[in-house]
């Protein structure tokens, strides 16, 4: 197992502030973004704890949006403190607090020395979580403790913000299978594939193979469990969404917004192109598709590869029934585009992912 490395900085940039309601037993400070304990005594103003403000991300995404984890892997955790009021000639300590046993993860238990001209600090380390959890099992919770320690006196302070980390535990060999109907729509792309390029032409099948697969779990776990439910959803926003689910699987094979060409493509995963688009009013998801295959083929040819992948995120409204997995998955001839410099043939794997799907009682016949 890896051993957790932390490395404790201070900060220049501004941190930013978080909304508290009022009514907590706190007042403003001084500060227009700050809140701070109120002493009640001339005792207490010694003792007087701050309040403190984390911003958690875990794999450079916020703490909020990751809701799945791969068990018994490394996952970056950075964590960003704010005191307010800042303090000197005191310890902070910081904690997990987890009803797991602390053989059954890793997570940070440092000191950090205080500063009253600094206010914001960060660290940064691994996340580990050495079991997967059972299925159907509630996401796992770890909260974030902090305490001031000063002329031998410890207090707990408040903490805001990011406090409550939780996600899902998974296991990394069950996340990477794709049971029934994506196998059978694997085995369609297999096909189509050999039919436009035959495998004697193309020397990265394996590669390709494993990134369809990956990609169609991906658009079988929106069908059951749809997680874009706001049609402002943007192309970073899904691009963040697909990345994580790629990195889970790939690690660092899996990356992001390469330089491709006189662009850049969205993903680039074990040298495989993945561009992606999102489609909230077209008429017809078939037509919006077709739009974006000359971009995914700009893209495949500057990486020197036959097949690359296109992947749409459906965000339409809709009043049918969600099609099966099979009917959202097709392979086109690459088109021909004007300045491209291509030998032989080329294929585009196409993957719709559904993001808007009807509720049973809004489906219509």
């Amino acid at each position: 197992m890896p051993r957790s490395v932390w490395r404790v900085k201070m900060l220049e940039f501004p941190f930013p502030a978080f909304d508290i309601p009022a009514g907590m037993g706190h007042r403003r400070s001084g500060r227009a973004r700050g809140w701070a304990a109120t002493p009640e005594t001339e005792a207490d103003v010694q003792l007087a704890a701050p309040v403190a403000f984390i911003k958690a991300e875990i794999d450079l995404m916020e703490a909020p949006q990751v809701t799945t984890l791969v068990a018994d892997q490394v996952h970056e955790l950075r964590l960003q403190i704010e005191l307010s009021p800042p303090i000197g000639g005191a310890i902070l300590r910081l904690f997990p607090i987890s009803v797991l046993p602390a053989s059954a993860y890793d997570f940070p238990r440092t000191e950090i020395q205080l500063s009253e001209t600094q206010p914001t600090y960060a660290v940064e380390g691994a996340l580990i979580l050495k079991h997967p959890q059972a299925a159907g099992a509630s996401p796992l919770t770890i909260k974030v403790g902090l305490e001031i320690e000063r002329e031998g006196e410890s207090r707990a302070i408040d903490v805001f913000g990011h406090r409550t980390l939780a996600f899902k535990v998974v296991d990394r060999e069950k996340f990477r299978r794709s049971p029934g109907e994506q196998t059978a729509a694997l085995d369609d792309v297999r096909a189509a594939l050999e039919e436009l390029v035959p495998a004697t032409r193309d020397g990265h099948r394996g590669e390709e193979e494993s990134v369809v697969a990956a990609i169609l779990n991906y658009a079988a776990h929106h069908l059951k469990d749809p997680c874009f439910l706001d049609a402002s959803v943007t192309e970073k926003d899904f691009q963040r969404d697909l990345a994580r689910h790629l990195w889970m699987i790939f690690d660092d094979n899996a990356l992001r917004e390469v330089k491709a060409g006189r662009g850049w493509v969205d993903a680039l995963v074990l040298g495989v192109p993945v561009e992606l688009k999102v489609v909230s009013d077209a008429p017809l998801i078939d037509e919006f598709v077709r739009s974006g295959l000359p971009q995914a083929t700009q893209y495949t040819v500057s990486q020197g590869r036959r097949v690359g992948v296109l992947v749409v995120l459906d965000m339409t409204s809709r009043r049918d029934a969600a099609p099966r997995l099979q009917d959202d998955v097709d392979v086109y001839r690459a088109p021909t585009a004007k300045g491209l410099r291509a030998t032989g043939p080329l294929a585009i794997v196409a993957v719709v992912v559904r993001g808007a799907v009807a509720t049973p009682s809004a489906l219509r016949l």
